[in-house]
């Protein structure tokens, strides 16, 4: 079996927008407006289209690797940020670079995040081409500042994730300081303490001594902190809103958020009623929100104008996330026994499915479901594999890995840190069987397992639902959901999902030496 699923499938999630172009409405003397495409580098052409009639310069940056691409932000004020496939540029980029005039190109990232292909052909096509990169995201960042003649007046925010540092860009805009990243820990290499003027997040995100009477600007999580940016960046009448679990929409849209004047709020269900708290209070008369529906919902649309009912809304959700099929006394019961997370740290092959994981099963049965295929059984020893490899990943896991041969490993790699065999899972499947056999090296497992993850903020009410998305808009990972081709013996699955991180595990044997989850 391991032959014949030797597919590119196994690749690190990613989180694509939603479909349709640009809507409109007014309630409550507040405009909000969605500005979106049919993906994520559609919907950065369509911002672009919406702030910028013409440009001599644009950013073109990984809409699949946030490493890099975050410190684009600080063009923000001179150009329109485009996403990118790795594989090459699309005909639409290059359409949205000739619209705009430009006759630079700034590439932002090495070969690995934005392709030498994407550099040869938007070079045929005329334009100059000045790409910007270092040995690590910190050394990218300082790259950015050396090249805006920057390197003092810093603003300084977390590299390893990228919430903070998307609210931190307009904001160091409008200070006229320089957005560079950091691992949290130290400062990179040829900074100094005098060149941090402001620190974007709590202590839990950056904590360098020697910083300690630093200004820092930050909330109890992304969503608030967020919040407390749009603050310190001054009286406004516009903002932009924008998914807070993933980066691409964020990012795309700091140019049209400088041009307006305000930053980035980024948003969640959850955090949705403190954010249009903050817009009442502050007279926010102009919203425009970058992405679809799968990135920011319907509801908050809805709560945004005025237009949310909360009683019909109410019933809507939860006939969503829990089917008929699902006794409700089973969802409390869940609730009741391990909460709406997982302490990962804490769990055994037996430990009960928390109230995410539970969600995130049905989620991928019904929509097996609604394709004609049978349900899969839950399997414990899948699931403490999937749970194991998504507490590796929250704790070590780093897109600058790399194998021997120095191929980028992506998110099916596993650390040194553990009672497992290392594995830097790269792109060519060089090293698969040290994924694959992980059930039998973990568990009593006696078959190898096929994995799909995904990398983004699954701590949000919605994550399970948000997790589902990212693979179904995913050719590879949605083949192996719907048992296309090679993928239709599959009978059994494990599941984690939390912190940054969901995993699904899958198998074509019924049985299971430590049995299934009910």
């Amino acid at each position: 079996m391991k032959n014949k699923k030797v597919l590119g499938l196994m690749l690190a999630g990613i989180m694509l927008a939603n479909i349709v172009p640009q809507v409109s409405f007014a309630a409550k003397d507040v405009d909000v407006q969605r500005i979106k495409g049919n993906n994520r580098y559609d919907t950065s052409i369509e911002i672009s289209k919406h702030a910028f009639s013409k440009s001599d310069k644009v950013v073109v940056v990984s809409g699949e690797k946030f490493a890099d691409a975050l410190t684009a932000g600080n063009f923000a004020d001179q150009a329109p940020i485009l996403l990118t496939e790795k594989a090459g540029a699309s005909s639409d980029l290059q359409k949205e670079i000739d619209r705009l005039g430009a006759k630079e190109v700034i590439i932002i990232g090495g070969k690995g995040s934005v392709s030498e292909s994407v550099e040869k052909t938007l070079k045929i096509q005329g334009k100059k081409i000045t790409r910007i990169s270092g040995n690590n995201r910190y050394e990218t960042s300082i790259k950015v500042a050396e090249v805006l003649n920057a390197k003092n007046n810093i603003v300084l925010a977390n590299g390893e994730k990228f919430a903070d540092a998307l609210s931190a860009a307009p904001y160091a805009i409008s200070k006229n300081k320089t957005l560079v990243l950091t691992n949290g820990k130290t400062l990179p290499k040829g900074v100094e303490a005098k060149d941090i003027s402001t620190i974007i997040g709590g202590k839990n995100s950056v904590s360098i001594k020697g910083l300690e009477n630093v200004a820092r600007i930050s909330g109890k999580n992304r969503n608030d902190t967020s919040i407390e940016v749009m603050k310190q960046i001054g009286t406004t009448e516009k903002a932009v809103i924008a998914d807070g679990r993933d980066y691409p929409d964020a990012l795309s849209a700091a140019p049209l958020a400088v041009k307006m004047n305000s930053g980035i709020l980024l948003s969640d269900d959850s955090a949705i009623d403190r954010i249009k708290e903050f817009i009442d209070k502050k007279g926010i008369k102009n919203i425009s929100i970058v992405g679809g529906e799968k990135s920011v919902s319907k509801i908050q649309f809805q709560k945004l104008t005025g237009e949310y009912k909360h009683q019909s809304e109410k019933e809507d959700t939860n006939s969503k996330k829990y089917p008929e099929k699902v006794a409700p006394n089973d969802v409390e019961k869940t609730k009741s026994e391990i909460g709406r997370d997982l302490d990962l740290s804490k769990f055994d092959i037996n430990t009960p499915l928390s109230q995410r994981e539970k969600e995130l099963a049905i989620l991928v049965n019904e929509y097996r479901k609604s394709k004609g295929l049978k349900p899969l059984k839950i399997s414990k020893s899948l699931t403490f594999v999937a749970r194991t490899h998504n507490n590796d990943q929250n704790l070590y896991y780093n897109e600058n890995w790399k194998d021997k041969r120095g191929l980028s490993a992506n998110l099916h790699s596993w650390s040194n840190k553990g009672k497992w065999t290392p594995v830097m899972y790269t792109s060519d499947h060089k090293y698969a069987e040290g994924m694959w056999n992980k059930p039998s090296e973990l568990t009593d497992f006696k078959v190898d397992g096929f994995e799909i993850s995904a990398e983004g903020y699954f701590e949000a009410d919605e994550s399970a639902e948000f997790a589902l998305k990212i693979w179904k808009e995913s050719e590879g990972h949605n083949a192996v959901l719907t048992g296309q081709g090679n993928w239709n013996s599959l009978s059994v699955m494990g599941v984690s999902i939390n912190g940054d991180h969901a995993d699904i595990w899958f198998a074509d044997e019924t049985n299971d030496p430590a049995g299934f989850f009910k």
